[in-house]
């Protein structure tokens, strides 16, 4: 097996109802690699998957795999496998069935293609449960069974539509680790539609993010996370303190933020100019406790221990603030008592005032 590159040219898509699911995108994906689009739902990530697999017709532009324009191509003729969110396995039939389905629509005589059925079941760790059903399958299992039946066609692209989301946290570590694997030894590549920021980070070469069918930003994982372009990107991936306020004055880099707690330096990558509004984004792992420099005082209100970590929840002027340590024995700080919260000024950023992303309310403006 080997993967294809894969690109998408002005690629626009409106539905008969009017609604433009994807705005005219430009999206380059490169041979053999792990490339996640990742965004809320709504934003276009699986509506580009269809279209990529030829189950929706772009309105404008074109898709072209290899090299090759796939505008002429149907779904069956093109070198891709679609693993839908929902797995859709054929209940009534054996697993072996299941893997081998696709090959014997292309007419593989049945000793053969039960061979490279029980072949990829043994890959997927599955070896003893061919003759089983899918109900008989629990955890990670269907999803097992899934990769192999689209494996066994031998695609150059394989899309997955948010593959992981009905596992549990523990099983969804497994699987990152899993997929990650059979795309590195298989060559394939994957084009991977999430909305869980841990997904496309531990997996991902690359990642676009896509908030109302326009890409965001699209890098590594360390760039998306570390030097976001866009205020949605910074509080869509992962968790960030963030102030709005308005920029005093700019230099070498750095910028001075005048926010509702005080005034604040950060690093200005998108190089604002003084009176222009933006806001202050710091990873909660970045704020120290008893730090003098971009200092604001603050009262404890809540502590989480998960694992190897705690997060202590303060809130200063009616503002939350997050500062995660990695080592979670007890602080001296009692609930309720107040602490100097800073941070060093180049490990936050300033970026201009834009839309946000609310874990519990979605998408607002800033």
């Amino acid at each position: 097996m080997h993967g294809k590159d894969v690109h998408l040219e002005s690629v626009s898509i409106t539905f008969p109802n009017g609604i433009t699911a994807v705005q005219p995108t430009d999206m380059s994906i490169e041979a053999g690699e792990f490339f996640s689009i990742l965004g809320p739902s709504g934003c276009g990530k699986t509506t580009i998957l269809r279209t990529i697999a030829g189950l929706v017709a772009p309105g404008a532009g074109r898709v072209l795999i290899g090299g090759e324009d796939m505008g002429r191509q149907s779904p069956g003729d093109r070198p891709t496998a679609l693993i839908f969110q929902t797995l859709a396995l054929f209940p009534g039939m054996s697993l072996r069935d299941n893997v081998a389905f696709g090959l014997e629509a292309r007419g593989m005589p049945r000793r053969k293609r039960h061979a490279r059925a029980e072949d990829l079941l043994h890959l997927m760790g599955l070896d003893d449960k061919a003759d089983k059903k899918p109900a008989e399958l629990s955890g990670s299992q269907p999803l097992r069974v899934a990769i192999a039946r689209a494996l066994a066609v031998e695609p150059a692209v394989m899309l997955l539509d948010e593959s992981l989301s009905g596992l549990d946290r523990t099983l969804r570590r497994d699987m990152r680790a899993e997929l990650r694997e059979t795309q590195k030894r298989t060559g394939i590549t994957f084009i991977y539609a999430t909305r869980d920021p841990g997904d496309a980070l531990v997996m991902s070469d690359r990642i676009s993010v896509m908030n109302r069918g326009r890409i965001e930003q699209v890098g590594s994982s360390d760039a998306i996370y570390s030097n976001p372009k866009t205020a949605f990107a910074a509080s869509f991936v992962g968790e960030a303190n963030r102030l709005p306020g308005r920029v005093t004055d700019a230099a070498a880099g750095l910028a001075t933020i005048e926010t509702g707690l005080g005034r604040f330096r950060a690093r200005n990558p998108s190089q604002l100019d003084a009176g222009a509004r933006g806001i202050l984004f710091v990873r909660p792992e970045a704020m120290e406790l008893n730090r003098n420099d971009n200092a604001v005082s603050a009262d404890l209100v809540r502590r989480d221990l998960e694992g190897p970590f705690v997060t202590l929840h303060f809130q200063a002027g009616g503002q939350c603030l997050s500062v995660c340590q990695s080592t979670p024995g007890e602080t001296a700080l009692p609930m309720g008592g107040s602490a100097s919260l800073g941070f060093d000024p180049t490990a936050a950023l300033i970026l201009p005032a834009g839309e946000l992303f609310d874990a519990g309310h979605g998408i607002a403006a800033e």
